[in-house]
């Protein structure tokens, strides 16, 4: 990796010369991190069905478009998201299992849902991020909606009145 001014500046000038699609790319890597994290902090922090419902939802919806659009360049799963993957889903069957002899069954199919919908976030990343560009610009994303998090958080703290629930 170059370092300096002059590293710095190459790696600015570097997107001029790079594809509409690989730009398009970069922007998704960046927007999937970004909107799923300050969605869940909107929506009560991810603790409200609601909102995890609807990441879910959405989560496997970029899923499709990602595997079946027309894209430029085929996108292919690799061994570690059918590894990973494989763990999430086997977690959350037994999550779904669990039901059986669960006293609460709802509890244990809200858990299960949780699951679902993290395998759906897991894999939407991970086929946000094919190259090391988009790996950059996905970590981007997870620093702006942390910030974002966080000014949220501050400003509910710092203006008088905003949080009249604790009184």
């Amino acid at each position: 990796m170059p370092r300096g001014r002059a590293g710095a500046a190459r790696r600015r000038y570097e997107s001029y010369g790079r594809s509409s699609a690989g730009k398009i790319a970069d922007l998704i890597a960046f927007l999937v991190p970004f909107l799923l994290l300050s969605g869940l902090a909107l929506g009560g922090g991810g603790y409200d069905l609601f909102a995890r419902h609807l990441t879910g939802i959405l989560a496997w919806v970029l899923v499709a478009v990602l595997l079946l659009g027309p894209w430029p360049d085929r996108i292919r799963p690799g061994r570690s998201l059918f590894l990973v993957g494989g763990l999430l889903l086997s977690l959350s069957l037994l999550s779904a299992i669990s039901s059986i002899w669960s006293s609460s069954v709802s509890s244990s199919l809200a858990e299960f849902e949780r699951g679902i919908g993290y395998l759906g976030i897991f894999t939407a990343s991970y086929l946000t991020m094919r190259t090391p560009k988009q790996r950059e610009w996905f970590a981007r994303g997870i620093g702006a909606g942390l910030a974002v998090i966080v000014l949220l958080a501050l400003g509910d703290r710092l203006i008088p009145g905003s949080n009249r629930d604790l009184e």
